[in-house]
This record gives C-alpha cells, sequence and structure tokens, in this order.
C-alpha cells in the first residue's frame, strides 16, 4: 500500500511540476515578492517597495543604509502583494493536471487502478508539495536578484551592536529560514484551492475565489 502510494505521489508531483502552471507560479512569486517593502522613509513615513527602491531612491541611500542590504531586502520577500495573490500562484501547479484529469475522465480510471483513498491523498500530497516549492523556488530566485541589485551587509558602515539588532541570525541561517518559511507559507495557501477542486471542475472560481476570499 505504501509503495502504491508513493508512486501515485511521485507520478502527480510530475504531472505538477513539469508543466506550464507550474513555471508560471515561480515566474509570478518572483514579481510579486518585488512588491514587497524594503525601505521606510521616516521623515514622510512613506514606505517604497523593492521596485521603487530601485527606480526612484537616492544612490547615496542605497549605498548608506543597511536596510536595503541584499539580506535584508530578501528577507521581507513575503510581504505586499505576495500575501494577496499567492492563493492563486500556488494553485497553478497542480489546477492544470488536475482539472484536465477530471474533465476527460481520467480520473475515474486512476481512482480505480490505485483507490479512492490513495487517489485523493495523493493529490494533496503533491499538490502541497507543489504549492511550497513554487514559491520557495521563486523566493530563490528573488534572492538571486537581490544579491545582484544590492550590496551585501558586510559593505555597510553597521557597528557589532547594530548588527546583532538588525540580524539575530547569521546570512546563510536567515536564507535558509526564509526559504523553509516560503515552502510552508506556499504548502498552506495551496489548501482553498485543492478544497475547491474537490468538488469544482471550473478553473476560474477555483483560483479567483480563494483570492477574493482572501
Amino acid at each position: 500500500m505504501k509503495l502504491k502510494l508513493l508512486n501515485a505521489i511521485k507520478c502527480d508531483l510530475n504531472k505538477s511540476i513539469i508543466n506550464i502552471g507550474f513555471a508560471g507560479a515561480v515566474l509570478l512569486t518572483t514579481v510579486l515578492a518585488f512588491t514587497s517593502s524594503a525601505y521606510t522613509d521616516l521623515a514622510t513615513d512613506k514606505s517604497y517597495s523593492v521596485f521603487e527602491s530601485l527606480f526612484t531612491l537616492d544612490k547615496n541611500i542605497l549605498r548608506t543604509d543597511p536596510m536595503l542590504s541584499s539580506v535584508l531586502v530578501f528577507r521581507n520577500g513575503l510581504s505586499g502583494y505576495i500575501t494577496m495573490f499567492l492563493p492563486i500562484v500556488v494553485a497553478f501547479p497542480f489546477m492544470v493536471s488536475f482539472c484536465a484529469e477530471r474533465n476527460n475522465g481520467l480520473m475515474r480510471f486512476t481512482i480505480s487502478r490505485t483507490g479512492k483513498l490513495r487517489y485523493y491523498l495523493s493529490k494533496f500530497i503533491s499538490a502541497l508539495i507543489s504549492g511550497g516549492f513554487a514559491v520557495m523556488l521563486g523566493i530563490a530566485v528573488y534572492g538571486i536578484a537581490c544579491a545582484v541589485l544590492f550590496q551585501p551587509l558586510s559593505e555597510f558602515d553597521v557597528s557589532a551592536d547594530q548588527l546583532q539588532y538588525i540580524m539575530q541570525d547569521s546570512t546563510g541561517k536567515a536564507i535558509i529560514k526564509m526559504l523553509a518559511v516560503a515552502f510552508a507559507y506556499g504548502a498552506v495557501s495551496t489548501l482553498p484551492a485543492f478544497f475547491l477542486s474537490s468538488f469544482c471542475k471550473n478553473p476560474y472560481i477555483i483560483t479567483c475565489l480563494p483570492f477574493m476570499l482572501n
């Protein structure tokens, strides 16, 4: 039974990850991460997104404010519009194959071969993994972009006390934590769309309703 379940999960993961929906989810996650807040002007209380920081802030601020270091900008990647649109984004990987399977009648054949419990359990696990992996990979690409576009924290004039206040963890540990949080966030965000897909065949409702509720 365990072997059949593992084989079913492996098959469903291949369907969810090797499709255009997964690539689109990764790309959208990366783009949405750039809408996160990167800098706040204390004089005006105006918040600047990553995009705005790159194109509108004075270059001197980019070179002198440690909050605009690559690791701290990366650490803020799961804020902004990404929290609003993520329930739509994470639905793309599993929704494409799942809805097609239901609409073309392949679902009945697969259930008769694997069993109903294993079928739905496999779909559930693969949906969580593919959604989490898509968000984690998108955030990883965003992190690489931050490393290219922003200076590392080590190049800023920061005292030891300030560094300890800003960074509770080492850079490597902060990156690992961020990727782990991104995976968990993406996996949990698939739940509303997966619940809807269990009784709805319309992909537009499956993607849009969680967004409206969110």
